[in-house]
């Protein structure tokens, strides 16, 4: 066997390695399911509840940035030969470039989420100050319920 095969066969395994390794965060967001998720949103008062939240969706973005990769990765191939293609409308380059840019529109969104929920654990590592101010467009469910309760009250100067 030439030296040439044998580079390439191990340039096959370790992309082969490597796609293993990508495709194995992608799974674990299943963890949860979506009324799971639901509740835990809807009662999250911890830090560890928000972060909890915030691997979700962390996984959840990472599955999505891994499918956005594939789909560029195919597109980039029917770009480099697209005869070998059908031309029948649409064809597979509107096809994946449609896919890639709903996986990133989802990865993005997903990991403005996981940021939320960052931001939310952090500040429920504090207590909630005696007076409520400050807390006005919170979007922390705590914070919610002091917000609406403020604004039933009436101001008088």
């Amino acid at each position: 066997m030439s030296i040439s095969k044998l580079v390439r066969i191990l340039g096959l395994l370790v992309a082969i390695v490597q796609a293993t390794a990508l495709a194995q965060p992608a799974v674990q967001y299943h963890k949860l399911s979506k009324k799971q998720l639901k509740a835990l949103i809807a009662s999250a008062k911890t830090p560890a509840d928000h972060e909890a939240i915030a691997a979700y969706y962390h996984a959840k973005a990472q599955h999505f940035w891994a499918k956005y990769r594939k789909e560029e990765a195919a597109l980039a191939e029917y770009y480099r030969n697209p005869i070998g293609y059908p031309s029948k409308y649409p064809t597979v380059g509107d096809i994946d470039r449609s896919l890639a840019g709903s996986y990133e529109m989802t990865a993005e969104r997903a990991a403005a989420m996981e940021a939320m929920q960052e931001k939310l654990a952090r500040q429920a590592k504090w207590p909630l100050p005696a007076s409520n101010s400050g807390h006005r467009g919170c979007l922390h469910p705590r914070c919610r319920g002091l917000a609406v309760q403020q604004r039933g009250r009436s101001w008088q100067g």
